[in-house]
């Protein structure tokens, strides 16, 4: 490469930034002229910052944090609005959109990056125009369409990698009927041997994923336009295991879980002793047809959508040799949707978008938890019938299905009240029913034989899987059965929306603040759980609600070759839903009230052809103001997966060789402080349920032909091999902490050619 710069002609002249145009607002605009903090990332930042998937989304996206519950469920945190719940039943705060379509089961949030037009991430509520569950903002991912009068193209690309890395993606689109109708498919495949070396089993935390998209886009009439898109994904890798920590301190032994198991000395940040190993098998169906009336004065869209998903995952929960807790996930989700809106195109001071919305899930979760089967030395040399009882716990079987059902009225409308000076306001109206169709918590032994129930059954009222011996010494069981324990229905209502104003200085700068909310319906507790009354009258988690304001700017500047935007906001947050574990049970719970105050800034800045320039910083102050679990206060404690400043910055640099080709060179990193993975923060027991403070650096080289048709690309991830954790659990109840590691430095060299 040195070679190859050495022999480089001068940079080209100087150019302007592209100008961006996305669809946050339901229109296409330039995102300088939307009066809201979005970060937008089109097809080209995302392979300049080697962003594959959601996962990495975070590594350029100021604010955003990604963390992965089990290796593969994503956990997103927006500004400090999370979610800690690694049941797959539950929706997420932070809306994830597919091509328009909301995606309401979270196991389909670790997508893959593929064929993508651009990424969009909103910040702060969308009450308004994407009301359903984003009190945090939302996340668009919008994949490429055919256009029915462009020729035919096509690109294929062919990776290799370390670990046994390697993947094909082809995608083409022609016209079918010229100026009517029109094709695009893309087919990507990616594997890869894993990175995690498990010492009593196969290698672990792989990559296996074959995803296909056809999208078909018509012209029916000089005022009728229709796109039609069909996606098929499926992903079955052996996946990341946990890496254990003992909290039990034993003089000459290190700290051990209740099984009496610590890592082996010398055992490496990367490998495991993993005995429960399976694959993680993620499918998505889904289709979406979009329909565009232009009559003059409006548009009239009609967006149909539906998907079906399937996971399964047989985790090994304590990443160790013994079965001390092995769980095996099991979730079924199907949603239909349909969103019918109006656009005005009347020209004139007032603007107009109004829609009605209508969507319907159902989800169906089937787990199972294999609890201390294996010799308990600690228990047994402080209680031997305590250790008794609980190597009889056996196998506990947990199964919920949920329907939920949400209508939806909005509008928003913008009023220019000058040449500079305009208003918006949106409103929403949401009604959200959700039902408990089914729920057994149920026990057998470890050979299969059935014991009882405590969902339905267990008559005592009494929360615990057991009582001590002096209290009994037994199970609270009541008669096995596969009935159903108390059913339940929930009926929501909720306004919620926007009011901002925007004051624009020139053509290049804008100033704006708006005031907003934002609504996540409730739910029913998809946590292990042994009693009915916690159906009764603790299974159903309030809605949480957020009220939030915002005040920045957008400018360019230097004749648009440097942007600069900032914003400030502050949010007041109610009734957080989050996971609490107390032992073998977990508990989605309210949190009260929290605050948080925020600045945010990004800037790009392109001096020449050759030099880009961007990064961006978030700062935070979170709080929780009201929050009690049992008999701990925790107000004054920090939010989860909030760190107080996060940064992240990318350098290109691109020249034309003297034969004509083009050199681009990449640099692309983040760094963040300490963030808490539990709201107890570093109270006794919990403070290693955290993530220092780290940074991340990605490289990419690539050599172009004089043609373009034609590019050889090096990437490299984490350059720096950082060792870092993204999820972290406290599972006291078992003598162990649970942290997921993050991915090592990943080494990938790709061919590109367009044909």
């Amino acid at each position: 490469m040195a070679g190859v710069l050495s022999a480089a002609a001068a940079p080209g002249a100087e150019m302007p930034m592209e100008v961006v145009e996305v669809t946050a607002q339901r229109r296409a605009e330039p995102v300088q002229r939307v009066p809201m903090s979005i970060s937008a990332l089109g097809a080209r930042e995302l392979e300049r910052g080697g962003i594959n998937g959601t996962v990495e989304l975070d590594q350029q996206v100021p604010g955003l944090q990604v963390s992965v519950s089990n290796g593969v469920q994503m956990v997103f945190s927006l500004r400090g609005v999370s979610m800690s719940d690694f049941n797959s039943t539950e929706a997420s705060p932070i809306g994830v959109y597919l091509d328009e379509t909301y995606m309401g089961a979270i196991t389909t949030h670790g997508l893959g990056f593929f064929d993508l037009e651009r990424v969009e991430v909103l910040k702060g509520p969308q009450g308004t125009l994407y009301g359903k569950n984003t009190t945090g903002g939302a996340i668009n991912v919008l994949s490429r369409s055919a256009a029915v009068d462009a020729p035919a193209s096509g690109e294929a690309r062919l990776g290799v990698g370390d670990y046994g890395a390697r993947r094909v993606f082809l995608a083409g689109e022609t016209a079918l009927l010229p100026g009517t109708l029109a094709i695009r498919a893309a087919l990507d495949h990616e594997r890869d041997d894993g990175y995690i070396k498990n010492r009593i089993g196969p290698t672990m935390a792989q990559t296996d994923r074959l995803a296909m998209r056809v999208s078909l886009t018509a012209r029916l009439g000089d005022k009728l336009d229709a796109l039609f898109k069909f996606t098929h994904s499926h992903s079955a890798p052996l996946t990341n295991p946990p890496r254990m920590e003992g909290i039990h301190a034993i003089p000459g032994a290190g700290k051990l879980n209740l099984a009496g198991y610590t890592r082996p000395p010398g055992m490496g940040y990367l490998e495991t002793e993993a005995n429960h190993v399976g694959k993680a098998l993620v499918d998505l169906d889904m289709a979406s047809a979009r329909f565009k009336y232009a009559a003059g004065a409006f548009n009239v869209i009609a967006l149909s959508s539906w998907y079906d998903t399937r996971y399964r995952l047989e985790a090994d929960g304590d990443g160790s040799p013994q079965s001390l807790i092995e769980p095996d996930w099991g979730f079924d989700g199907r949603a239909v949707s349909q969103d019918l809106r109006m656009e005005s195109n009347w020209g004139g001071p007032f603007s107009l978008i109004a829609g009605v919305y209508y969507g319907r899930e159902r989800k169906a979760m089937a787990n199972t938890y294999r609890f201390f089967d294996t010799p308990l030395p600690l228990v047994q040399a402080l209680d031997p019938a305590l250790a008794a009882l609980l190597n009889r716990y056996g196998v506990v079987s947990h199964s919920m299905n949920k329907g939920e059902e949400s209508r939806a009225a909005y509008a928003q409308g913008r009023y220019q009240l000058t040449d500079k000076l305009a208003a918006d306001l949106g409103l929403r109206y949401t009604v959200d029913n959700n039902h408990l169709d089914y729920i057994n918590v149920s026990q057998r032994t470890a050979a299969g034989v059935p014991v009882g129930s405590w969902v339905p059954g267990n008559t005592t009222g009494i929360e615990a899987a057991f009582l001590p011996p002096g209290m009994g010494g037994r199970y609270l069981v009541g008669p096995y059965t596969t009935a159903s324990g108390p059913l339940r229905a929930e009926r929501e209502h909720n306004w919620s929306g926007k009011l901002g104003m925007d004051y624009q200085l020139n053509d290049n700068a804008m100033l704006y603040a708006h005031a907003s909310n934002g609504f996540r319906s409730g739910t029913f507790n998809p946590g292990l759980f042994y009693s009915p009354d916690t159906v009764v009258s603790k299974g159903y988690t309030k809605p949480e609600t957020i009220r939030g304001l915002e005040v920045g700017f957008k400018s360019e500047w230097l004749q648009r070759k440097l942007r600069l935007n900032a914003a400030a906001y502050a949010y007041r947050y109610r009734n957080q839903q989050f996971i609490n574990v107390v032992g073998a049970s977990t508990m989605l719970l309210n949190a009260g009230a929290a605050r948080i105050h925020g600045l945010e800034t990004e800037l790009t800045w392109r001096p020449s052809d050759a030099w880009r320039f961007a990064a961006g910083l978030n700062l935070m102050d979170t709080e929780y103001t009201e929050l009690e679990l049992g008999a701990d206060r925790l107000s004054g404690n920090e939010l989860i997966s909030a760190p107080k400043a996060k940064f992240n910055a990318a350098i290109d640099y691109r020249t034309r060789t003297r034969s004509g080709g083009l050199v681009e060179l990449s640099l692309a990193g983040s760094a963040q402080g300490r963030q808490w993975y539990s709201a107890y923060n570093d109270r006794p027991g919990y403070e290693r349920i955290r993530q220092a403070g780290y940074g991340l650096l990605n490289a990419r080289a690539a050599v172009s032909d004089s043609s373009g048709r034609y590019t050889v690309t090096a990437n490299v991830s984490n350059l720096l091999d950082r060792h870092y954790d993204v999820y972290a659990l406290s599972l006291a109840g078992f003598g162990f902490d649970y942290f997921m590691q993050g991915a090592p430095r990943r080494i990938s060299l790709n061919l590109k050619a367009l044909y």
